[in-house]
Order: C-alpha cells, then structure tokens, then sequence
C-alpha cells in the first residue's frame, strides 16, 4: 500500500489498526485528496481525519521550511501549497455531504470489530 499504487485504499488494508496505521501519513496511501473522499470503504468521520492529518503534515512541512529546517527546492513551496488547496476543498465537500447510513453488512462488520 504505498503512492505507487493509486488503487489501494483503507478499505483494502483490513480493519481499524489499517486505519490508525494510514493516519499517520495518508499521503502513503492515497495519491491525492480527492481518492480519499471516493473512497467507499471510509465514514465521513475516518475522511475528515485522514484529510485533517494530511493538512497538519503540509502545514508542519511549511513552518519547517520556514524557520529554515529544511533545504530549500525550488517549486516546492508552490506545490505544497497547491496541495493544501486541494486538501481543504476535499474537506469542504466531506463536510458538505451527510454521513451516509452503513448497509446491513458493514454495520455488522462494524458491531463485530466494537468500532
């Protein structure tokens, strides 16, 4: 599960410590913002936080940049910000839209798992 393959997601890695896992850097495993807000196998709960965490990690990368902790690359400031854009209208649209009911089987997957 890595940023080489776009088509692994959360919902193929398993069970809830696949989750806690992908959120420490959902950047690994999602090639961009918008896969995690397609992403059927995430609550809109599990998208606001890989979102949420994907944004820390560009804003810590920024500050670092800035208080001079990290080389400088040309084009890089550029990108990242743009990213952080794409990040947080990714988050506009899962706040916008209502958490959807689970389906009989995933509620009981659920139920099984205590999450």
């Amino acid at each position: 599960m890595s940023n080489s393959d776009p088509g692994t997601t959360v919902a193929d890695a398993g069970d809830v410590h696949d989750f806690e896992i992908v959120v420490i850097d959902p950047a690994a495993y999602y090639p961009s913002p918008d896969a995690i807000v397609v992403d059927a196998g995430l609550t809109r709960t599990q998208r606001l936080r890989l979102l949420s965490e994907w944004a820390q990690d560009i804003l810590d990368r920024q500050v670092a940049d800035n208080e001079g902790m990290a080389p400088e690359i040309p084009g890089v400031a550029a990108a990242e910000t743009a990213l952080l854009r794409q990040v947080n209208a990714a988050m506009e649209i899962v706040e916008a839209s209502p958490e959807a009911p689970a389906g009989l089987l995933t509620r009981v997957w659920r139920r099984l798992l205590a999450i």
